[in-house]
């Protein structure tokens, strides 16, 4: 069974990890995904931290790299997925928070967040352990991870903390240019790159790539134009 459950729209369903709760915290390593996770997306706020190592993070084509310390914030509904150009490994952890967490069915909630979570919004954002805020919110991305390893997981706590964590995150989602998770060209390439990153060290051939993007030869090489 794959790592991840990625469904034919590239949406993950997630398996939280914490009962009763629509959150997942787990620290991880990056060899367990065959150095390279499916390219995917999910209605949940996403934080990575990495612990140890370098890992490389592509959302919706932006490539960033991450050093141990440092860290990233995904928004809603965006595409995304870790990788090692080098397939080397690292260590991190990986949380996941579901926007109704932080809501709670509330319409004066569901209307704040569906703001901060537009396509107007950013993206995502790195996190340094040398801003304040940023390292506050490394800690407690750390802090949440702790408390749900332990045998029997506080419930109330790990909601309290979860919930700051999302809330904390999204008031610095601030406004970038508009683009489209729909883009069929987009979603192709990001199929297509995710192929090459998982099988680089392979003889493929760029019908093997257009395939994987379920695009044909002649857009394949428009795409990567």
């Amino acid at each position: 069974m794959d790592v991840l459950e990625v469904m034919s729209d590239m949406s993950e369903k997630v398996h939280y990890n914490i009962t009763g709760l629509p959150v997942y915290s787990l620290r991880d390593r990056l060899r367990r995904y065959g150095y390279a996770a499916k390219v995917h997306w999910h209605p949940d706020l996403e934080l990575i931290v990495v612990l140890s190592g370098i890992m490389q993070y592509s959302v919706n084509g932006t490539i960033v790299t991450i050093p141990a310390g440092h860290g990233i914030f995904v928004n809603s509904r965006r595409l995304h997925f870790g990788f090692s150009h080098k397939h080397a490994d690292c260590t991190f952890i990986a949380t996941v928070i579901h926007p109704s967490l932080i809501t709670a069915g509330l319409p004066a909630a569901q209307d704040a967040l569906g703001r901060q979570t537009a396509r107007n919004r950013s993206d995502f954002y790195l996190l340094s352990p040398f801003i304040e805020w940023q390292e506050h919110l490394i800690r407690n991305i750390s802090q949440l991870n702790a408390m749900a390893s332990i045998q029997t997981p506080p419930p109330l706590e790990i909601m309290d903390l979860a919930t700051h964590i999302g809330i904390q995150a999204l008031n610095h989602a601030g406004e970038q240019h508009p683009h489209t998770l729909n883009d069929p060209d987009e979603i192709a390439f990001q199929r297509m790159a995710a192929f090459i990153e998982r099988h680089h060290h392979l003889h493929i051939t760029v019908q093997d790539i257009a395939h994987a993007g379920t695009v044909g030869r002649s857009t394949c090489f428009q795409i990567f134009h």
